[in-house]
């Protein structure tokens, strides 16, 4: 019944039940299980730049406390093959009055070739909130226009690599001149915003990075991208990098516009 009910559903709805499910995994398997259960064996994470995701939680002991999460803004493909997942989390360990950790996650779905949607990137930054699992999710594409239907990853290879290239003047100019209304930045220290608010704290990130892409990936109808890599400091020591997540969706006119972007804070120098 539970598969069925699956089949009928919506990609979005799809996507939206396997982020509440892998949340519900969280206090039955564990931290570690549930990563274990979710993520696609080639899913990436950050620490700070990226790594394979299933050795940071194989044969770990059980992790001290709970970590805690829902979605609360999903981007899905019109193809059903790829999804973006965001929303509150917090760890909190037992006994002790405050959460150790509370901000936001950032996860990219893509449908595997059984029909199961698996974790395939995972990133999260840290912000002051009180938590609660999101009653409803925003669906981050309603009602925008759909672009042709086309699929062009030298395109999209395109849109990053200009952003790359923009960005080693400024990041946060970069960003701010490929937003509209729907766009998201996620940053360290501050809950993520959208439109004219994600603008603003974009534009706040006024630092000068070398980005380079380890990943592009596309829908497969060309709606809906995203990519990962690790980024340094123009003219700085190139031993210090961290990560990024990028999402972008594909404008009726054929270009790419960003959905979201979410840069981790560089490490500080050993």
């Amino acid at each position: 019944m539970v598969l069925a009910s699956l089949l009928l559903a919506t990609a979005f709805d799809q996507v939206v039940a396997a982020e509440r499910a892998f949340a519900a995994d969280s206090p039955v398997l564990g931290l570690h299980g549930a990563f274990l259960a979710h993520l696609a064996s080639d899913a990436i994470v950050f620490d700070p730049t990226p790594v394979p995701g299933p050795p940071r939680h194989k044969d770990k002991p059980p992790s001290k406390g709970t970590l805690s999460w829902g979605p609360g803004w999903v981007a899905v493909a019109r193809s059903g093959d790829l999804g973006l997942s965001s929303g509150p989390a917090e760890f909190r360990i037992p006994g002790e009055a405050e959460p150790s950790y509370t901000g936001w996650f950032f996860s990219v779905w893509e449908k595997q070739a059984d029909g199961a949607w698996k974790v395939r990137v995972d990133i999260g930054t840290a912000c002051p909130l009180t938590f609660a699992a999101p009653a409803s999710v925003d669906d981050a594409l309603a009602g925008a226009e759909a672009p042709p239907a086309k699929r062009d990853r030298s395109s999209l290879a395109a849109a990053e690599a200009k952003l790359a290239a923009d960005a080693r003047m400024g990041l946060g100019a970069a960003l701010a001149a490929r937003m509209d209304g729907r766009s998201r930045i996620h940053r360290e220290g501050a809950c993520p915003a959208t439109g004219e608010a994600a603008r603003a704290l974009a534009v706040k990130d006024t630092r000068k990075l070398d980005c380079k892409p380890l990943r592009i990936e596309l829908s497969g109808s060309g709606d809906l991208g995203y990519a990962y890599g690790s980024c340094k400091a123009v003219g700085d020591d190139p031993g210090v990098e961290t990560g990024y997540v990028r999402a972008w969706r594909r404008l009726p006119d054929g270009s790419y516009a960003l959905l979201a972007d979410v840069t981790l804070n560089l490490p500080e120098k050993k």
